[in-house]
């Protein structure tokens, strides 16, 4: 999900990080990824964005790349 991502492929790459959180909602690492994907996108999916990284901040609150996600 991270290559598709880095690849700019965000659609493919938010289907690879929705099958990583069926099997572990929690997963921090792909909790984050699929907020960057929505966030970068181009498809204004801002607020869902926003919405993940509140998730990883309610885990933990002191979660840098959430809070900086969230920031920009």
């Amino acid at each position: 999900a991270d290559a598709l991502r880095m690849q700019t492929n965000y659609q493919k790459a938010l289907a690879a990080y929705e099958v990583v959180l069926d099997n572990d909602p929690e997963n921090i690492k792909a909790l984050l990824g699929k907020a960057e994907a929505l966030r970068v996108s181009s498809y204004g999916y801002c607020d869902d964005a926003i919405a993940v990284y509140n998730t990883v901040l309610d885990q933990n609150p002191d979660n840098i790349d959430a809070l900086f996600g969230k920031a920009k």
